[in-house]
């Protein structure tokens, strides 16, 4: 009996050579920077590989969705919405809430409140559940969650390393650039992103060690992704200076429907909030929602990012008529709110873009309409467009694309 209970107590063989090894690691004592740049690579590589894998799911769950619409028509649309819906709410009540919602508010609360420690199963959580919403059609961003995974990654590293806070929270700002590196192949973007954004402050070490980062994960996504950006930016010139008062209106514009958006999406979540329901049937009734909003034009383009439709919106030969940029703008908008209020996992970046550059879309198209010698390309509207809204609800200096 005793040696029962002896072998019940002692640590498996597997377990006490692992923190033996564990020990021997944080026993070697590297020059502090370099071990900080060290470990902020092996953060950007890891993110960058992640980025890989959420990006592949996201591809291979939206063939099937768009198979079981290829077959039954709506009803696929909308089940296929609901059961995807249902398995997000799933993971989000039983494994991790943090992976609810966008993913960024959770990484700065986690910076200035708990000194950058995140749960490591919020980055698997997150992954797998925005790759469920994404790819079932929900209106969100890829960014946010590879945000959050990346910054769970860097957090977890920190937390392994036993590493102070002020090093766990730098490390959570280089899992985060380096999730936008990755899915917008964008090292400078997300290093900006992380520093002002998420991590607030500058320092040559927190510098080196996000840019490191980022760059790495902008290494591995184009070894496995391409080397191709989300979208094509064409090169516009200020073709005159009267121009720029109608630059300013848009940004005012751009403001207004910032915060526009920020409210219905807040109405929408204490809307959910008050369903006495669980959580798995807010966030399939979300979705389907969603899809019902899609409906409303003719090739459902307000589901998943829209990155194409952003594309189309800022290209050298845009002719989208202001009807359809305004139909866009307003149903993407609440499109938006209903995944993200009703608890589905997703960002908010690309919904933002999109929004910005449909309403820079108008602008130019009215201003081409009214001044076509001055605003000559409706384009260079909607690529200014394109951040102000993001820059309104993040409040950052510099634009973090």
């Amino acid at each position: 009996m005793n040696d029962i209970r002896r072998q019940q107590t002692e640590p498996r063989p597997w377990i006490a050579a692992f923190k033996r090894r564990r020990s021997a690691f944080l026993r070697w004592h590297p020059p502090e920077e370099v071990f900080l740049l060290l470990t902020s690579v092996t953060v950007g590589i890891g993110t960058g590989f992640g980025a890989v894998v959420f990006i592949w799911l996201i591809a291979k769950i939206t063939e099937v969705h768009h198979a079981m619409e290829g077959r039954l028509g709506l009803v696929g649309l909308l089940s296929f919405m609901a059961v995807a819906g249902l398995l997000v709410g799933l993971i989000v009540s039983q494994w991790a809430r943090e992976a609810k919602g966008h993913g960024v508010p959770e990484v700065m609360e986690a910076v200035a409140v708990r000194g950058g420690r995140i749960r490591p199963r919020v980055a698997l959580a997150k992954i797998l559940a925005s790759g469920l919403t994404l790819g079932s059609g929900g209106s969100a961003g890829r960014e946010g969650p590879i945000v959050q995974s990346g910054a769970a990654l860097g957090s977890t590293v920190g937390q392994f390393l036993q590493f102070a806070n002020e090093r766990v929270q730098t490390l959570v700002a280089a899992g985060s650039a380096a999730g936008i590196a990755a899915v917008f192949n964008a090292p400078i973007a997300g290093s900006i992103f992380a520093l002002e954004v998420i991590l607030g402050r500058f320092s040559p070490r927190n510098f080196g060690a996000v840019v490191l980062s980022a760059v790495s994960a902008s290494i591995i996504s184009r070894i496995f992704l391409g080397e191709q950006p989300a979208f094509a930016v064409p090169a516009y010139p200020l073709y005159h200076v009267a121009e720029l008062p109608l630059y300013v209106l848009l940004g005012v514009l751009a403001a207004c429907v910032a915060v526009l958006f920020i409210r219905v999406l807040y109405a929408v979540e204490r809307w959910f909030d008050h369903w006495s329901v669980p959580m798995s049937i807010k966030t399939a009734a979300g979705l389907v929602l969603t899809g019902v909003v899609a409906l409303l034009l003719p090739h459902k383009e307000v589901l998943g990012p829209g990155l194409h439709l952003i594309g189309e919106t800022i290209a050298e030969n845009m002719n989208l008529s202001v009807y359809l940029l305004a139909v866009l703008l307003v149903l993407k908008l609440v499109a938006t709110s209903l995944t993200l209020g009703s608890g589905n996992s997703g960002g908010v970046f690309s919904p933002s873009l999109f929004m910005g550059a449909t309403l820079g879309g108008i602008v130019g198209q009215v201003a081409h309409a009214l001044w076509p010698t001055v605003a000559i390309n409706p384009g260079a509207y909607a690529l200014v467009g394109m951040g102000r809204p993001l820059l309104a609800q993040l409040g950052p200096r510099l634009p973090p694309f």
